[in-house]
């Protein structure tokens, strides 16, 4: 088989529907698309529905695309996500705001969430306001001193227990998980819905929204912990 990273595959989860589907270059057709409907709606994932549709799929999607399934994006559309907001603040003593300060601020984020949400990972991260001396903007102003800066931060975590458990099943069939999406916060980013879930998928890992914090994966080289940290000087 051809074993170069040509195609990208997704895997998409609701309450009444599985399905798993492959594309290139966000052409309009899959190359390989396949769902399995689910008669009585559950707002939960049933692993043994997940386990035989995989076994169904997987050997055959890898005939069409002549790739190995290695890697899978995740787009859940379940109720199972948990919601937290929090805001942080730091003492800028009339410098500059730049990366590291800004780093700081990020990653205290994330400490304090997983701090208190020990059992839940981080799916996603976002910054819905800067304040700079008591002024809120939507995005962080280039070269800004200020003597006080806070962030108001957004984040969408998942059940760890979850997490393991699909990645046991996928794990059967040597799919590693690339990346989890959740479809609530892809609406609020395409509302009229009317592009194709990997297209839509594909531009939420690349920085769709400038002001989500998007961190490194298992599968990415090279990247840092921040993989496109300089979105957030506008």
């Amino acid at each position: 088989m051809d074993n170069e990273l040509s195609f990208e595959t997704f895997l998409y989860i609701s309450p009444n529907k599985i399905k798993i589907f492959s594309n290139k270059n966000f052409e309009e057709k899959n190359i390989y698309d396949e769902e399995l409907l689910i008669k009585k709606k559950q707002n939960y994932l049933d692993f043994e529905n997940l386990d035989q549709f995989l076994k169904e799929n997987v050997f055959e999607l890898e005939k069409v695309t002549k790739n190995f399934l290695e890697n899978i994006f995740l787009i859940l559309d379940l109720d199972i996500f948990f919601p937290i907001q929090i805001s942080v603040k730091k003492n800028n003593n009339g410098e500059e705001i730049n990366t590291t300060n800004l780093k700081y601020l990020i990653n205290y984020s994330k400490d304090q969430c997983q701090q208190t949400l020990q059992d839940k990972k981080i799916i996603h991260m976002m910054i819905d306001k800067y304040i700079i001396d008591g002024e809120s903007f939507s995005h962080l102003p280039k070269k800004t001193k200020c003597n006080y800066f806070s962030l108001d931060v957004s984040i969408i975590s998942l059940p760890m227990d979850y997490i393991i458990d699909l990645e046991k099943v996928l794990k059967k069939y040597h799919i590693s998980l690339a990346k989890i999406i959740s479809a609530d916060y892809m609406k609020t980013l395409f509302p009229d819905n009317d592009k194709e879930l990997s297209y839509m998928t594909r531009k939420i890992i690349d920085g769709h929204n400038e002001n989500e914090v998007l961190f490194k994966s298992k599968i990415q080289e090279n990247k840092g912990f921040f993989e496109k940290f300089f979105n957030f000087f506008k």
